[in-house]
């Protein structure tokens, strides 16, 4: 009877151990806190988005991406920052490279694991998109600003350019509020360095902040880097003559007077006369022209911020 017991014990407990048995945990899903790891295989241009995640992790397919690989903010307030990890597990990942802009060219170790880490708190959520150079709209070389007398001068380059229709060239206060200053045709199709460039005749004294945006034939768009430039805004020199005809005196109003202005007639033969120039107040000074002759003159006034030449008529009471 025992042997019959221990038989049948043994029997119990071998079918135990030979029976699947059920687990209460689940398969490693790849989690990193509350983000799931999910994995991208399209190299060609993929756009990510999220309605208002903390975080989001992607990672490049090691097997399928080129040696390189482009990161872009669309919109949206988010961290963006591309790890790299020896494993596929996100195990012992240190960050490789943030996209501090809206723009950053990744170079991929084809030997290494990337992931693409995006912490948003924004309720309107965030796009990015990730592609191979070749599969972008367009390559921006450098979009720069330059304060001149004239304005401040806009000047940017494109390497290539596949489906772009514009450029809207945007003006900014402080960085946040944009208005659309100029719209620029764009090549559209190239393979070659184009170049571009807009004056702004009409800056702020002080910063002054500008972007461009790009966009495709689709009526999609991307933007440039924010380029910043403080232009010292100077009055416009000039002067008003008057009376004209004149006679015995001729009166200039300038409405910046710095005493350091040549002031000479010239008659219909090409013959120079000075003046005698007496100061007043306010930036006038008057001409005495008693001494010459009836006739057609010209009144040419030079300065270091001025070169003005004006038809004059002499004539005698």
């Amino acid at each position: 009877m025992k042997r019959v017991l221990l038989i049948f014990i043994f029997l119990w407990a071998f079918t135990l151990m030979a029976a699947p048995m059920e687990m209460n945990e689940t398969e490693p899903n790849n989690t990193i806190g509350d983000a799931q790891i999910q994995t991208i295989s399209n190299a060609n241009v993929i756009v990510l988005g999220a309605s208002n995640g903390e975080q989001d992790i992607w990672l490049l397919d090691p097997t399928t991406f080129p040696e390189d690989v482009v990161v872009k903010k669309i919109n949206g307030h988010a961290s963006v920052k591309v790890y790299v990890s020896d494993f596929s597990d996100y195990s012992g990942a240190t960050v490789h490279q943030t996209v501090s802009s809206s723009f950053a060219q990744i170079d991929l170790d084809p030997t290494k694991f990337y992931y693409v880490n995006v912490s948003s708190g924004s309720p309107s959520g965030y796009r990015i998109q990730i592609a191979t150079p070749a599969a972008l709209p367009v390559e921006l070389i450098y979009f720069k600003s330059n304060s001149i007398e004239r304005g401040v001068h806009l000047e940017w380059a494109t390497a290539t350019e596949k489906n772009v229709d514009i450029f809207l060239v945007e003006w900014s206060r402080d960085g946040q509020y944009w208005t659309t200053k100029n719209t620029l045709p764009a090549k559209g199709e190239s393979i070659e360095k184009i170049k571009y460039e807009y004056l702004d005749e009409e800056p702020k004294k002080g910063m002054n902040y500008y972007r461009l945006k790009i966009m495709d034939l689709d009526k999609s768009y991307e933007y440039s880097d924010v380029v910043s430039v403080a232009y010292d805004q100077k009055e416009t020199v000039d002067v008003q003559v008057g009376p004209n005809p004149f006679s015995d005196f001729i009166d200039l109003n300038f409405n910046n007077y710095n005493k350091n202005y040549s002031v000479v007639m010239i008659d219909m033969n090409g013959i120079s006369s000075w003046c005698d120039v007496r100061e007043q107040a306010d930036g006038r000074i008057s001409l005495n022209t008693s001494e010459l002759p009836a006739g057609i003159y010209f009144l040419k006034i030079c300065s270091k911020d001025l070169n003005k030449t004006i038809i004059v008529n002499k004539i005698n009471y």
